[in-house]
């Protein structure tokens, strides 16, 4: 199967395709190369755009390298910022923070249809994405994983001040005096098309990333992407197509359930998202890994253990 690898071109074929980043530390670019991987498994045509910084990939093989289709260095500005402490601000200091650039995917994606994928997750072997894109396309011009909505349009009392990681939901609705729905969103998984309505949004994101004016739980050692997705959906009411609508299977949230009559129905790929991976999602890990090194012919894929393994921001997490 090598030779199915050497043909693939490094520029986009189409007008749509998978957008992933890795960033930092080489791990990361570990994990977007398994993702690949299990992505080209059932899908050798679909385009996977990697945008990366030189140490993430510089490891890479020229067989790794061709699991992907385009490259990108992602601009330093995507990941760097003059940090603001928790309101009220006390000063400033340049800061890495990584996690800031799936606010600019609107900007990083070569593509008119994209979906973005966190690179800490496999597809499993049955899901062909150009067909789950093709659906998500026919339905909706934006969507992203999440589990239901707070509805900020009740009165502040009756509202669960710790429905989000994140934020407290009182302080978004008492800032913004808005009514809007706040999603328990996943941004591990973001469709989206390019127009002048999802541009706006995530104009928004970046805005409300930067600016972040209420306070906000730190993770990884900085501000969560997800805290300004979560805002910035209320306040443009630029809601998922669906809620709740969950396509990644996630241990941490969802539980051990039965791989064979609940994970392969009902999901189409798995988060190894966290600090800790059990046991037993390793072994399944292990096997897909095999699986799919075998058929591409591939001599290798990548063993990334936890995050607070490697990540000093995640170790007191």
């Amino acid at each position: 199967m090598e030779e199915l690898l050497i043909t693939y071109n490094l520029e986009p074929k189409t007008s749509s395709g998978i957008l992933l980043i890795a960033l930092g530390a080489p791990e990361y670019g570990d994990m977007a190369a398994n993702l690949a991987a299990s992505i080209r498994y059932n899908d050798p045509e679909i385009s996977i755009h990697l945008v990366h910084t030189d140490k993430s990939i510089s490891h890479l093989s020229p067989l790794h390298r061709a699991l992907f289709t385009s490259f990108a260095l992602c601009p330093e500005e995507y990941y760097t910022r003059k940090a603001v402490s928790q309101p009220p601000a006390t000063g400033h200091q340049p800061t890495l923070e990584y996690i800031k650039a799936k606010t600019h995917i609107y900007d990083l994606t070569p593509f008119d249809e994209t979906l973005f994928l966190d690179a800490d997750m496999y597809i499993l072997p049955a899901t062909r994405m150009s067909s789950v894109m093709s659906q998500l396309s026919s339905v909706c011009h934006y969507t992203i994983e999440n589990r239901g909505y707070a509805d900020l349009s009740k009165p502040i009392e009756e509202l669960d001040p710790h429905y989000c990681n994140w934020v407290n939901i009182c302080d978004v609705k008492k800032h913004y005096d808005t009514t809007g729905r706040f999603y328990h969103l996943h941004s591990e998984f973001i469709f989206f098309k390019r127009n002048e309505k999802n541009k706006m949004f995530f104009d928004t994101v970046s805005e409300v990333y930067d600016t972040r004016p209420l306070r906000w739980q730190e993770f990884d050692g900085g501000v969560p992407d997800e805290y300004a997705f979560d805002i910035a959906t209320a306040l443009m009411a630029h809601y998922p197509h669906q809620d709740p609508y969950i396509a990644i299977y996630w241990h941490g949230m969802d539980g051990r359930r039965d791989w064979n009559k609940d994970v392969i129905r009902h999901y189409i790929g798995f988060s190894l998202g966290g600090n800790f991976i059990p046991e037993w999602l390793t072994q399944k890990m292990t096997a897909y890994k095999q699986l799919y090194k075998k058929k591409l012919g591939l001599p290798n894929l990548f063993n990334v253990g936890p995050k607070r393994r490697w990540n000093v921001k995640r170790r007191g997490m």
